[in-house]
């Protein structure tokens, strides 16, 4: 019994020896590399370890914000928006973030000339009880009160005098059910099929036709937040907030 103990003590201080000679594989060490270049405000090696983060497949609220703050730190106002934006849909609910984002919009030549429509206006107001809380926390939401409905249902069919006592509260349960719902939908349709985009590049002109020699229908600024409806030979067809649809070079615009 000794010889066996000691058989798997061997094997096992040999499994940890092997283990200690391997690379210690830190997906998060380009991440805290980036912030101290960042600290000692060389952003252009803060950016590329923060890309090299992104490219081991890390995706965090607060690396798409750090990468926001090195771009408006360089006055890449378009690249920061894209990234503020990209935090935005993981923590909504930081007031840093949204401080940081109405100031770099405030960079982007002409914004409030394409303030969406009264439709856009309606959703937004739905929107708005949930405004920090981010998709999944939302749709954690509805399932929370869906099961609520259907523990109060299941409790009326066995003891129906609670319906009169407990309507109010019932009602209650419908009417949240329902909005969280309604704005799980409009969420995840803007959000996940949608594909929202930032223009990157410089003033750009934006044609009726997606060719050189076409007429120009009225230009984006960096910055400016689109809607890509689709892309063909190098062009994206994108439209504005206020529903103005055109084409610009597919370089110019980046998706969220």
């Amino acid at each position: 019994m000794k010889k066996v103990l000691m058989l798997l003590m061997l094997l096992v201080s040999t499994a940890f020896a092997l283990h200690a000679d391997e690379p210690v594989k830190d997906e998060n060490r380009s991440f805290y590399t980036g912030n101290v270049y960042y600290e000692k405000k060389d952003y252009s090696k803060a950016l590329e370890n923060y890309r090299a983060a992104l490219d081991m497949g890390i995706e965090s609220g607060n690396l798409y914000y750090n990468i926001g703050n090195t771009y408006l730190k360089m006055g890449k106002i378009g690249y920061a928006v894209l990234f503020y934006e990209k935090a935005m849909r993981l923590i909504p609910q930081d007031g840093d973030l949204k401080s940081n984002m109405v100031y770099a919009k405030a960079f982007v030549p002409g914004a409030s000339a394409t303030e969406p429509s009264g439709l856009g206006f309606i959703a937004a107001l739905i929107k708005s009880p949930f405004g920090d809380l981010n998709l999944n926390v939302v749709a954690i939401t509805a399932i929370a009160f869906y099961l609520a409905f259907i523990c109060m249902a299941i409790l009326f069919l066995v003891t129906p005098f609670l319906v009169r006592r407990l309507r109010i509260l019932f009602a209650l349960v419908v009417f949240a059910l329902l909005w969280s719902g309604v704005v799980f939908g409009v969420r995840y349709y803007e959000e996940e099929i949608l594909k929202k985009g930032v223009v990157v590049a410089k003033a750009t002109e934006a044609k009726y036709e997606p060719v050189e020699s076409s007429t120009t229908y009225y230009k984006v600024q960096e910055g400016d937040e689109v809607t890509v409806l689709g892309t063909r030979e190098g062009w994206r067809h994108i439209r504005r907030p206020d529903g103005k649809s055109a084409w610009i070079g597919e370089a110019a615009v980046e998706e969220i």
